[in-house]
Formats: structure tokens, C-alpha cells, sequence
């Protein structure tokens, strides 16, 4: 992608911050894991988002990073970059779940997940989750994934449809 896919621009704003948007419009308390390219994402992240910095992160899996994030937190909503943001009827669904769970849009597991313990040491995200309820959700792109320059020019031709539909 040339770039780190959180900085990728969406009509002149970086992914990572519409990320937080959504969490934030969603009425959630926002807390960004950084590791690879920390000193490019802080010098675009807001003044009022807490950061966490996995500074072993070349050395350590995707679970140390979960975990350095939700230290003092015991339920989150959690997602990676590279997926869309979620919509506000997502959040509100994983929201009102009582333990962990994983959004699906027609039977596809999606993004972003709710945990509601902290993940243990050696225990991986996706073992957690395998056994997770699944919660069907109306939002087609928490199956999305922004991992290949097809993938992500699909996403913004979709938003950019969507807003031209929404303007008339």
C-alpha cells in the first residue's frame, strides 16, 4: 500500500481518524495501540485520544499489543485499522452484549469485536473468539478488509457512493 494503512487518506482525511470518529460518535472512550509507525500516527492523532505504545512490537504478537490497550479496562470494543469503520448500529449492538462477541453480516464474521475480560497472556484473539457468540448486524462493511490496494480502492468507490447518495 506504500503506506501505513491507518494514514491511508479518505477524502483528505486519514483512516485512523475516521476509525476514531466513529468510535467517538458512537459515545465510546477511545484508546489507540500504536507500534509500527508510532511517530507517523501521533503526528496526526488528536491531543484528546490516549495512546498506548507497544514498543516491542517487532518481537511480540498481536495479543501483547490488546493487552498493553486494555490495561485498567476490563470490556472494549476492538478493532483494526484495516478494516472500515464501524457504523453506529454495530457499536450500539456489541454494546449490548453482556460478555464477548463478534459482529456477522450475512454469516461472515466481522469487525470490530467486543471483549469483555482482558485477553490473558499466551491466549490468542481469534481461540477467544472462536467461541464467541455471533450477533448479525446490517452493515456490510464490518466484513471488510483494507489489506490490498483492490480492496481499498472498493471501500472508498463505496463511500463515495454512499455520500452521493445521501447529497441527492
Amino acid at each position: 500500500m506504500g503506506q501505513p494503512k491507518g494514514l491511508l487518506d479518505v477524502d483528505g482525511v486519514p483512516l485512523i481518524l475516521l476509525q476514531i470518529a466513529a468510535f467517538l460518535n458512537g459515545g465510546l472512550q477511545t484508546r489507540v495501540v500504536l507500534g509500527a509507525h508510532a511517530s507517523q500516527y501521533r503526528q496526526v492523532l488528536p491531543a484528546n485520544i490516549p495512546i498506548v505504545e507497544n514498543h516491542a512490537w517487532a518481537t511480540t504478537d498481536m495479543g501483547a499489543s490488546i493487552r498493553l490497550g486494555m490495561i485498567g479496562l476490563e470490556t472494549v470494543i476492538l478493532t483494526p485499522v484495516d478494516a472500515p469503520p464501524a457504523s453506529a448500529d454495530t457499536l450500539r449492538t456489541l454494546l449490548a452484549l453482556s460478555g464477548d462477541g463478534v459482529p456477522t453480516f450475512n454469516g461472515a464474521p466481522g469487525h470490530p469485536v467486543r471483549l469483555s475480560a482482558p485477553l490473558r497472556y499466551g491466549e490468542r484473539l481469534d481461540t477467544r473468539l472462536a467461541a464467541a457468540p455471533r450477533v448479525a448486524v446490517a452493515d456490510p462493511a464490518c466484513v471488510g478488509n483494507l489489506n490490498t490496494p483492490s480492496d481499498w480502492e472498493a471501500w472508498r468507490a463505496s463511500v463515495r457512493a454512499l455520500r452521493s447518495n445521501i447529497r441527492g
